[in-house]
């Protein structure tokens, strides 16, 4: 797997999230704490009427191009991207992996297994699975028209995703984060792999193995996925993959809600200009608001 250094310092990428999330307008809330570690989540600071959408990165701590992608797309995401959504983002679940690039946390316990599905008789929940189930209802109400978990697989250089959605085939939503992955890297050949799944045009659809996106369809998410951009391309590439693929993720959304980004900006630069357009006309700050 290739990646830099720097990639493991919790620290430095803590702090850069917490500054990026507080200047865009994000609230900061404290899931639970994990040994020294807190489990952080961001969300939009204010109710909108668009959709309720939740991404989460990290859960494994070798999979580090997901929590650095989160960076990448708070430090480049402009306010009126943000129009008509509402947006909570759990970056880094598992930190104690994350920083010594391991794929277990400090416990030797999977953070992404035994959501559901015990029949299967996977791993049970780790530390950080237990304070996202303690969470669950707030969480699902978070992300109740969409989920997006971004992953690593460091045996790959090509891209595949996991996806579920309501019909018995996968969907434009499906087909959308594939693509926006495949345009990166080239997808997975199709195949039956016994570690990771059945493999068809770079998707892997409906495959039941207790993760957190599967919990989270199973409790009504209409929409839930993760992606696995490939762990032995470029460190930087796959920070950039992870920001499309959020990027594609919220755009998806929005238009699925009829508000797409292009909407979205031209309300913003209309408000600008003093334009009304009824009683929901958005309004956009570039600072804080005070009466």
């Amino acid at each position: 797997m290739r990646v830099d250094e720097h990639a493991r310092d919790v620290g430095a990428l803590t702090g850069s999230i917490r500054q990026q999330a507080v200047s865009k307008g994000f609230r900061l809330h404290v899931l639970g704490t994990v040994g020294s570690d807190e489990l952080l989540m961001l969300d939009s600071a204010r109710e909108q009427e668009g959709p309720h959408l939740l991404i989460a990165a990290g859960f494994h701590g070798e999979e580090s191009a997901g929590p650095w992608g989160v960076l990448s797309f708070l430090e480049r995401v402009r306010p009126q991207a943000m129009a008509g959504i509402n947006l909570s983002i759990i970056p880094i679940v598992n930190p104690s992996g994350l920083r010594t690039g391991r794929r277990q946390n400090d416990w030797g316990e999977n953070p992404n297994s035994g959501f559901c599905h015990p029949e299967l008789d996977r791993d049970p929940p780790s530390r950080e699975g237990r304070i996202l189930l303690d969470n669950l209802a707030a969480l699902v109400a978070r992300g109740q028209d969409g989920f997006l978990s971004l992953h690593e697989d460091i045996d790959q250089e090509r891209f595949y995703c996991y996806t579920f959605e309501p019909g018995a085939e996968p969907g434009p939503f499906s087909n959308m984060l594939r693509d926006t992955g495949c345009r990166c890297f080239g997808a997975v050949p199709d195949c039956a792999d016994p570690d990771i799944g059945q493999v068809r045009n770079g998707i892997i659809y409906r495959h039941c193995d207790g993760s957190f996106e599967d919990r989270l369809f199973h409790e009504g998410v209409p929409r839930t996925a993760c992606t696995e951009t490939p762990g032995k391309r470029q460190f930087t590439s796959r920070v950039d993959a992870n920001r499309a693929i959020v990027n594609s993720f919220v755009d998806y959304m929005q238009r699925e809600h009829r508000m797409s980004y292009d909407d979205a900006e031209e309300f913003f630069e209309f408000n600008m200009l003093g334009a009304w357009m009824g009683e929901r006309t958005p309004a956009f700050f570039e600072r804080p608001y005070r009466v």
